[in-house]
């Protein structure tokens, strides 16, 4: 297992060279790619299990009353890329969440969402005719990624989160190849 002497790097200033190198290669392409930020592996009484955290940037509204399912046009290929990892990692035999986080920078207020499904052929319609949002104007708003959510203060979030982080035994890489080699 880890030397834990020799653990990863902290993490400090956000590394945006990638994302600015993927947008000069495409050159103006649509990208057919998308970028998890954030991917934990743990093994919990004998069983792996993988979580992804997907941090989303409110804008125009609180972290309470953004959700996934209002600016779904704008996304939904994230999202639904997102849902299918965690689909695939269950097939193949491993447990495995989604939590979206709402977040202003500000650093006020957290939405914590733990992802239940996501589907995009949803006929639940949450809200109906006129709903305008992030500049998109839709008939309706369908329930396409169904949330368990937890609203939050930042200090709270911050709190959990680096617990969860802290718990988590061994680095990514070495439990990687013990999944690969059991």
């Amino acid at each position: 297992m880890s030397d834990l002497e020799n653990k990863s790097k902290s993490l400090s200033a956000a590394d945006d060279s990638a994302a600015r190198l993927l947008i000069d290669l495409l050159d103006g392409s649509p990208g057919r790619n998308f970028d998890i930020e954030s991917l934990f592996l743990e093994k919990k009484e004998g069983k792996w299990r993988f979580v992804i955290f997907e941090f989303l940037k409110s804008i125009s509204v609180s972290p309470e009353v953004s959700h996934p399912n209002f600016y779904w046009y704008k996304n939904k290929r994230k999202f639904l890329s997102l849902w299918t990892v965690v689909k695939v990692f269950h097939q193949a035999g491993y447990g495995a969440d989604l939590y979206l986080v709402n977040y202003l920078d500000d650093k006020t207020d957290v939405k914590l969402m733990k992802v239940l499904d996501v589907n995009q052929n949803s006929d639940k319609i949450i809200r109906s005719a006129g709903v305008g949002y992030h500049g998109y104007n839709v008939s309706e708003v369908r329930d396409w990624v169904s949330t368990e959510d937890e609203v939050m203060s930042y200090s709270s979030f911050k709190d959990r989160f680096r617990s969860f982080n802290d718990r988590k035994l061994g680095d990514t890489w070495d439990l990687l190849y013990e999944i690969q080699n059991s």
